[in-house]
């Protein structure tokens, strides 16, 4: 009896032995690996963190976001950000920190993706999926968001479809885990804990919800990490100057430095020029132009806190907030212009507006904003009405003489008209006569005050008014011929097109001799103009 119960115990841990080794051998049998659920959450808990984007006016918008690389790069939804021109900073929550002051470094408003990056490096990357499961209809995934504030909110649910289009995007994948407001930028992951999608939105009626798929997710991933690699990565935090010992053995040619940066500067590479701009700081004193040209380099990244800054630390006395302001709204439109930026319009426009709220008398801010109402609002009374408002401009005839091709454009030829006769007077008011210019050889090249005799010139010969005509030709003539500009680079677009006109006045009075003497220098000057040919024929016959 004994020896039998000494069998069956040594059966027992014979049988223990080949189970255990049974159980090693599953995987390679094709049992699946998958997470319990619970150990899933406990793996990715610390790698999806709650976004706040946060308003001047002391509003914020909640979202969530992915911890997708080391060195502190956050992934979440661009929509988060729906009032660019009012954004102030963002607030990233962990499930341990509160991390203020997240850089935006990469945007993409078409695809609705965005890259943060923060200073702490102890957040835990998520793993990438590497598409083979939880990319197929039918697949099992988990969906992990703090909607409504709450944090990390973690819901099962399924692929129900792929290649979806709608008003919230393209080529995105449909599932059925629970989300709502609040969840943007969470972590679509299969049963692995891997990341197959970020979240985009859904319908809480219907439970259609959507993903953008990772596929395109790592495309601009591996993009803005090839541009922005390590170094630089670091550099783009809050607290930079604090990382700049790092690099202290480096420096080396300081001039060389400061070189570089205002060459990354002038490129438009704006990380560069962080870059190096805050390394030559970290050991040298910074002056108006180092802080003005960091400050637009970080406002190019999108993050205007910074870039407020280093305004601030600048003492106005080479540039004023104004043209500040104004040159943040170029940096703007070339954001528009590039990567068609909705959002960037909108700061454009709040930033040529306020550029004329800190000086009412900064016509280029003016002219801009007309602009944007005339081409873009198609509001032409607006852009008038802008104009008229900033009458502590010097050159009031300028003010008109833009109003007068606003006209022109509009086919107001009366209204043209008359703001062309405001513009010259306005400007005669500095000049006692015409014939002054000749003496004093003026010529100004903001305000082109041969444009506006020319412009009314050509107003008044087709109204067949060729006396009047003729007067403001010789007045365009005589100023072009004196300018500086036309004697050193022989510009001669409205001299040329005044004598034209006045060649045609002088023959439709009479003035037979003074229109054939236009006519050869025209005919001698450009071979365009041979339809001039004709009347000088008929002044020959006439003397003949």
């Amino acid at each position: 009896m004994k020896k039998q119960n000494n069998n069956f115990k040594n059966n027992k841990i014979i049988l223990s032995i080949f189970l255990f080794l049974f159980l090693l051998t599953i995987p390679y049998f094709g049992f699946s690996q998958n997470l319990d659920p619970n150990k899933l959450f406990e793996r990715v808990d610390s790698s999806v963190v709650m976004v706040f984007v946060n308003y001047y006016d002391h509003r914020s918008d909640q979202g969530s976001g992915v911890v997708v690389d080391e060195r502190g790069v956050i992934l979440t939804n661009s929509h988060l950000i729906n009032k660019i021109y009012e954004f102030k900073d963002i607030t990233i929550l962990s499930r341990t920190d509160t991390l203020e002051g997240a850089i935006i470094f990469q945007i993409d408003t078409l695809d609705d993706i965005m890259f943060l990056k923060v200073s702490d490096y102890l957040l835990k990357p998520v793993k990438w999926s590497d598409g083979k499961m939880g990319t197929k209809i039918g697949d099992r995934v988990y969906a992990i968001s703090s909607p409504n504030l709450l944090f990390n909110s973690f819901s099962p649910g399924m692929i129900g479809g792929l290649n979806r289009s709608n008003k919230l995007g393209n080529n995105l994948v449909q599932f059925s885990a629970d989300v709502t407001f609040g969840s943007s930028g969470g972590a679509l992951l299969n049963e692995n804990g891997e990341l197959v999608g970020i979240i985009v939105g859904g319908d809480q009626s219907t439970r259609f919800n959507f993903a953008i798929p990772l596929n395109k997710i790592y495309e601009e991933y591996v993009g803005a990490i090839r541009i922005v690699y390590k170094d630089k990565l670091d550099i783009l935090s809050e607290n930079y100057n604090e990382k700049i010992y790092l690099y202290r053995n480096e420096i080396q040619d300081t001039i060389n430095l400061l070189g570089k940066a205002k060459d990354a500067f002038n490129r438009r590479d704006a990380i560069d020029a962080i870059f190096y701009y805050t390394l030559y700081l970290n050991s040298h004193e910074g002056n108006d132009s180092i802080y003005y040209e960091r400050g637009c380099s970080l406002y190019s990244l999108l993050n205007d806190t910074l870039a407020e800054k280093d305004f601030k630390k600048m003492s106005n006395k080479y540039y004023n907030l104004s043209e500040i302001y104004y040159d943040l709204g170029s940096i703007s439109l070339t954001l528009y212009i590039n990567y068609k930026d909705t959002n960037a319009y909108l700061r454009y426009l709040y930033y040529s507006n306020y550029s004329i709220s800190l000086d009412s008398s900064y016509f280029p801010s003016y002219l801009r904003l007309s602009s944007i109402y005339r081409s873009d609002f198609k509001d032409n009374e607006k852009a008038i009405e802008i104009l008229l408002k900033c009458s502590k401009y010097k050159d009031i005839g300028y003010i008109y003489y833009i109003i007068s091709v606003i006209y022109h454009d509009i086919h107001k030829e009366s209204e043209e008209l008359k703001n062309l006769n405001y513009a010259i007077k306005f400007r005669e008011k500095e000049f006692e006569d015409i014939s002054s210019l000749r003496q004093c050889g003026y010529f100004d090249t903001s305000n082109a005050h041969s444009m506006y005799f020319f412009k009314r010139g050509e107003i008044y010969f087709k109204k067949n008014k060729y006396k009047e005509a003729t007067r403001d030709f010789n007045n365009s003539i005589c100023i072009e011929e004196n300018s500086f500009l036309y004697k050193k680079d022989s510009i001669e677009f409205y001299l040329t097109r005044s004598k034209y006109y006045r060649a045609l006045c002088l023959y439709h009075i009479g003035e037979y001799s003074d229109a054939l003497q236009d006519m050869n220098w025209l005919i001698s000057k450009d071979s365009k103009y041979k339809d001039i040919f004709k009347y000088k024929i008929e002044i020959i016959h006439k003397f003949h």
